[in-house]
């Protein structure tokens, strides 16, 4: 019986010694669980966090936007305020903060960024925007205190000769763009307006996106280099206008037709009551004689000159009106400011974009989540 006690001694000892390692395993275990857990909880506490803090740069970039002038920018040239280098930089509670980054303007609308976008490979329908029938687009011609005095609208049309029902060359005087532009002069607002046409001046059939139709406040030829990529604008001849037929302020009135960088039809006032009209008005220089101007551009395409065979839908979709806009002294605002805000909490990081569209109530979100501590490895 004692021989038998002596020999079990050593294996209580092994079973002991089991034990406590089985124990101690679960112990590590269990830890490691639960440092994981708080691990996983800390980060998603620091993941919303960040998220509010980047929602508050969002809000920041909003106000500015709305109560700066159109296409204003953070730490600009132009006036707008910030840090610098186009962003801002702000602080939340309990260590959070923000980077603001906000894009306002550009030389060209529509605005194609070429860091998202590889433009080298695009074609040149890709650079412009489109006007349904009866359509109209407004676009700011100054961005804060800078006026844009000189610029061209470039347009065309996607049909061609053969689905007219007659001969294009009897569309000499038929005007599908209407363009207005509209400034203030002494606490008035004045404006010049004019209806354009299509141009045929490429080899059988209309301008098109690489050659469009243009007018604008500078001229353009065949060896102007201020058009983008591969777009140049159809070479028109200085138009020789008819007979004058009278003077009215300084200005001689013709019965012609003006140059693409005049408007056949501009008010001139005195007092706040209209006086004259002036006609082949120059762009420029009611852009140079007014403040805060406005251009706006409207489709008046007319469906019955189309093929009688061709059905509503198809009329409907010859009647688009393509167009781009682009300035050479001063930018222009973009449709949409595109806001860009990086919220910081902990080793949390988020992204959030906005596009506000101008004049729109509520913006467009997107937003991406991610983590930049070790542990999120």
């Amino acid at each position: 019986m004692f021989k038998n006690l002596k020999e079990n001694k050593g294996t209580a000892l092994i079973v002991a010694l089991l034990v406590m390692g089985i124990l101690t395993a679960v112990s590590l275990a269990i830890s490691a669980l639960v440092v994981r857990e708080i691990g996983v909880t800390r980060m998603a506490l620091d993941a919303g966090k960040a998220y509010y803090a980047a929602e508050s740069g969002i809000e920041v970039g909003l106000l500015d936007v709305k109560e700066n002038a159109p296409g204003w920018e953070p730490g600009g040239s132009d006036g707008g305020g910030g840090s610098g280098g186009g962003e801002i930089f702000g602080e939340v509670a309990d260590g959070q903060k923000f980077k603001l980054t906000l894009k306002n303007k550009a030389s060209s609308y529509p605005y194609l960024d070429p860091t998202k976008y590889d433009l080298d490979s695009a074609g040149a329908e890709a650079f412009y925007d489109v006007l349904e029938l009866n359509e109209s687009v407004t676009v700011p011609m100054f961005i804060v205190d800078k006026k844009v005095t000189e610029f061209r609208v470039y347009f065309y049309v996607n049909f061609r000769p053969e689905d007219l029902k007659f001969d294009k060359l009897n569309l000499s005087g038929w005007d599908i763009l209407r363009w207005k532009i509209y400034g203030l002069k002494d606490g008035a607002t004045e404006s010049i307006n004019d209806f354009t046409a299509v141009s045929t001046n490429t080899a059988g059939g209309f301008t098109n996106a690489e050659t469009p139709s243009w007018f604008g406040s500078v001229w353009c030829d065949v060896n102007d280099d201020l058009s983008y990529g591969e777009i140049t604008c159809a070479h028109y001849e200085s138009q020789n206008k008819d007979e004058k037929m009278d003077s009215v302020h300084d200005f001689d009135i013709y019965s012609g037709t003006c140059w693409p960088t005049e408007a056949r039809e501009h008010y001139y006032y005195e007092n706040g009551k209209v006086e004259a009209v002036q006609y082949c008005y120059p762009i420029k220089t009611f852009l140079e004689n007014h403040d805060y101007n406005y251009l706006t551009l409207t489709n008046l395409m007319n469906k019955a000159v189309f093929k009688d065979d061709y059905g509503r839908d198809y009329k409907n979709e010859l009647s688009k009106l393509y167009y781009r806009i682009e300035a050479y002294n001063e930018d222009l605002p973009l449709e949409y400011a595109n806001i860009d805000s990086i919220g910081e909490s902990g080793g949390s990081k988020v992204k959030l974009n906005a596009l506000k569209k101008r004049g729109g109530s509520l913006p467009v979100f997107n937003f991406a989540l991610y983590h930049t501590a070790e542990t999120a490895k």
